[in-house]
């Protein structure tokens, strides 16, 4: 099973794109967040073979979501993470996602910057209708969310290889999972 490998900074810089791409330019509903970024890592792993942010996707009652996302939003998540959070975003009303400061983009190529604001482009703006529009448009989260209700739970991963496999490329794991490696390595060497 591919384990995705979380990449904070280009994570909050992705979500700082997402706002940026809002009327006020600094806010957004966290539903429209979730999901923008998940149909973007999404898109990149059709596009790239590996996703932006390397977070792992989680069915939910509303949807997938990206779970580091999600629980940085609940003030949940490991303190340093959440702390870097919290310097560029604050939820507000436990709906809405505000950019306190602007994180860059220096981490996100142009090319993930235009998945990003294409996925934006696409996503209901409507918290309800995001949920409903996310439901029917990612089969890998029904099949997902079918096993938490079955199991009683609130939420189920839903893997690498289901997504590559609802987007048709289940002949291409094995390149996926070397992609995501590289990227993985890549994105230390940016870092370091």
């Amino acid at each position: 099973m591919i384990k995705p490998h979380f990449k904070l900074n280009k994570t909050l810089q992705a979500i700082g794109v997402v706002l940026k791409e809002t009327s006020s330019g600094r806010t957004a509903n966290i539903i429209n967040v979730l999901k923008t970024l998940y149909y973007a890592d999404r898109m990149s792993l059709l596009e790239r073979g590996f996703t932006i942010t390397g977070d792992q996707p989680v069915a939910m009652e509303r949807g997938p979501v990206l779970s580091h996302v999600y629980d940085f939003h609940k003030g949940r998540g490991k303190p340093s993470e959440l702390a870097a959070y919290r310097q560029y975003f604050a939820s507000m009303l436990e709906h809405n996602v505000l950019m306190n400061e602007d994180p860059g983009t220096e981490l996100l190529t142009a090319k993930e910057i235009s998945i990003i604001q294409k996925a934006y482009s696409e996503v209901p703006r409507n918290q309800w209708e995001t949920s409903e529009w996310s439901h029917k448009m990612f089969p890998e989260w029904e099949k997902a969310y079918e096993v938490a209700q079955k199991e009683n739970r609130l939420k189920e991963d839903i893997s690498i290889e289901s997504i590559a496999t609802e987007l048709g490329l289940a002949d291409e794991i094995e390149f996926i999972e070397e992609a995501m490696a590289e990227d993985e390595v890549d994105a230390a060497l940016k870092v370091a």
